[in-house]
């Protein structure tokens, strides 16, 4: 679980990052960040996804997890928010972290281009 400071909690911010943010879209989630000085994320996942709160809790702290587990403090400076999509049911963290790492290499190469 993120540490307060490092959630972001308000809708306005949120919307804030989904309007001007930059996206990236993979098979279980999509990804809209941008630059800021501390690491902060949310992750987002609807009814569609699962009907029971249980599941969508569930699969909000694998999602945070993956993200913690990928060493995003030491790679990556910014606000993210995660869109879960419905491919996501049933994945473990295994599959979860490898996509996180895909992100990791897409942001590299975002940055190697700026």
């Amino acid at each position: 679980m993120l540490a307060r400071e490092n959630r972001i909690r308000k809708r306005k911010e949120i919307q804030e990052i989904l309007d001007k943010g930059k996206w990236w879209q993979g098979p279980l989630f999509a990804l809209v960040w941008r630059p800021a000085k501390n690491m902060r994320a949310v992750v987002i996942c609807s009814k569609k996804i699962d009907k029971r709160a249980v599941g969508r809790n569930r699969i909000k702290r694998v999602v945070l997890e993956a993200w913690q587990k990928s060493g995003a403090e030491e790679w990556f400076q910014g606000e993210a928010v995660f869109l879960v999509k419905k491919a996501i049911g049933g994945k473990g963290i295994k599959e979860l972290l490898e996509e996180t790492l895909r992100f990791k290499t897409e942001i590299k190469k975002s940055e190697g281009k700026s």
